[in-house]
């Protein structure tokens, strides 16, 4: 096992085992009241994250996304729960991920 604690919001996590590795990024997006320049700060930072994930491992993203993901998915594999149904968070989370 192997761990990053990228900043306050974003942690990775690496699990290996004999079948198949999985990296878990648990995470936590910041909310309507943040500025722009953080929220983009804040994706660009989790895409590096998400990128330093070995191809061949499942990777597992949650977390307080602060967005429901619906019809505007766009063959996205996301699934979300969210309390506040926040739609400024959905937009960013839904671009952010095609």
């Amino acid at each position: 096992m192997e761990w990053e604690l990228v900043d306050e919001r974003i942690m990775r996590a690496r699990f290996k085992s004999k079948i198949e590795n999985t990296t878990v990024i648990p995470c936590y997006i910041p909310t309507n009241v943040a500025s722009q320049e953080a929220k983009e700060a804040f994706y660009t930072r989790l895409q590096g994250t998400l990128d330093k994930a070995p191809n061949q491992d499942i990777v597992v993203l949650l977390g307080d996304l602060n967005a429901k993901v619906g019809k505007e998915n766009k063959g996205k594999k996301l699934i979300q729960y969210n309390r506040a149904n926040d739609p400024e968070a959905t937009v960013f989370l839904v671009s952010w991920s095609q």
